[in-house]
């Protein structure tokens, strides 16, 4: 069998990725290729690959489930404080009309009462979310569980690529091939899909944070001029109870500015584009490595998974950097609180 016909055996062997899939569980891999390419299949079934894969699914599953919760909590958080932004502009409306008139069925002091209430109820639970995610030390966890995953699929891939290849004939495929083709279907090709679909992903959440901070800023500036201004040139105080709509439209700014600092929506769409584009320089080296191969080079393919992991441990290093950043917004959740607080007082 010449060459090409090799490649193109061996290609067929372990197929293609499906382009919207970037979830691997290797643990059951073998059996796919039980009947295609027995040879690898053997690989894939030894005890050390196997560990090694289980390890990967254990610390992925957890860094998924880690990163949901982090999230979850963190957006109850910027859903209290609104809550208590808008209690909070309950109560500036209320210091503005003293007349103190039924509204509901409720008179003033009624509707001051629910509001204060209000306000210490969504504080507290601000306030608690917020210990939660600080003794809890989600941001950790799901970094750290997220750390030996990484750290475990390279492993992973470095023991099935590098594993001793057993002699065979000559017009079957050659193992390293096949390890080859295996490595670029379910490292390669997922990392380039992720990487691909994950920027265009925080690229577009990016440019609607942009516009929506952008316009409630706007919306912000133009309810402060007019309260003030229809306030004194109409000689009536009450225009300054549009102040409260500031109020809560700061809060929501403040839920924007804190999703982007835990997502880093912005810096990942960036440096993701750049990670696929590296990986996608690397994988039009592919048919070069697979004629290296077939003359018999075989350390060219340990020499191309090291290059492709070393990209790979780079940007993971600076996604950890990133996202450590997200830190910052349980900072701003307090600092915001704290404001919110002085509000009520002044």
């Amino acid at each position: 069998m010449d060459a090409k016909k090799l490649i193109e055996a061996a290609k067929k062997a372990i197929g293609e990725n499906a382009l919207d899939d970037y979830i691997i569980n290797p643990t059951t891999d073998a059996k796919l290729f039980e009947k295609s390419a027995p040879v690898l299949s053997k690989i894939l079934k030894s005890s050390d690959v196997q560990a090694t894969a289980q390890e990967y699914e254990k610390w992925d599953q957890r860094a998924i489930v880690a990163q949901k919760r982090f999230k979850s909590v963190s957006n109850k958080t910027n859903w209290t404080i609104i809550g208590s932004a808008c209690c909070s502009a309950g109560l500036l409306v209320l210091s503005v009309f003293t007349n103190e008139g039924a509204l509901l069925g409720l008179d003033g002091k009624v509707w001051a009462a629910i509001f204060a209430l209000g306000g210490m109820f969504f504080g507290a639970a601000a306030g608690l979310l917020l210990n939660i995610i600080r003794s809890g030390r989600m941001l950790e966890k799901w970094m750290k569980n997220r750390a030996e995953a990484e750290m475990m699929r390279l492993q992973l891939f470095n023991s099935v690529t590098g594993k001793e290849r057993e002699s065979i004939k000559k017009t079957s495929i050659p193992t390293a091939l096949l390890q080859l083709e295996y490595f670029r279907r379910f490292q390669l090709d997922v990392q380039r899909t992720y990487y691909s679909a994950s920027s265009e992903k925080h690229d577009s959440a990016a440019q609607k944070a942009l516009i929506y901070s952008s316009v409630t800023m706007g919306v912000v500036a133009l309810i402060n001029g007019a309260s003030g201004y229809l306030g004194s040139t109409l000689d009536n105080l009450n225009w300054t109870a549009l102040a409260a709509i500031a109020v809560i439209a700061k809060a929501f700014v403040t839920k924007i500015s804190n999703t982007q600092a835990i997502n880093q929506d912005a810096r990942n769409a960036e440096r993701y584009q750049r990670s696929a584009s590296t990986l996608n320089r690397l994988s039009r080296q592919l048919d070069d490595v697979r004629k290296q191969i077939l003359s018999g080079d075989e350390e060219i393919l340990n020499e191309f998974v090291e290059a492709v992991h070393e990209q790979l441990s780079l940007e993971h290093r600076q996604w950890i950097e990133s996202i450590s950043k997200a830190g910052t917004a349980i900072g701003k959740f307090e600092k915001h609180l704290e404001d919110i607080k002085k509000t009520k007082s002044n």
